[in-house]
């Protein structure tokens, strides 16, 4: 999860593209984005800031570790308290 805090005099709108295909349109600099790919894992930003007559824009490229979750679970096939002998 990263957290984007964009910020440029006299704005009305953001563009960025994330780098995975992804983009949002928002119009305050805030905003929180989830990378799913897992793995460190680098991304080139473009980033825009338009107001009603103009526009500017960048490029950032930022690396993301994204580390899967792991989940243990056990299905009981037997009725009553677990074997504490295993």
């Amino acid at each position: 999860m990263v957290n984007f805090a964009l910020s440029v005099t006299n704005t009305t709108k953001y563009k960025i593209v994330l780098g995975n295909g992804g983009a949002k349109e928002i119009t305050n600099g805030s905003f929180t984005y989830t990378y799913t790919t897992s793995g460190f894992n680098t991304y080139v930003l473009y980033v825009s800031a338009y107001n009603t007559d103009q526009f500017v824009s960048t490029i950032h490229s930022i690396t993301v570790l994204v580390q899967p979750k792991l989940v243990w679970s056990d299905e009981f096939n037997t009725d009553g308290a677990p074997d504490s002998s295993k």
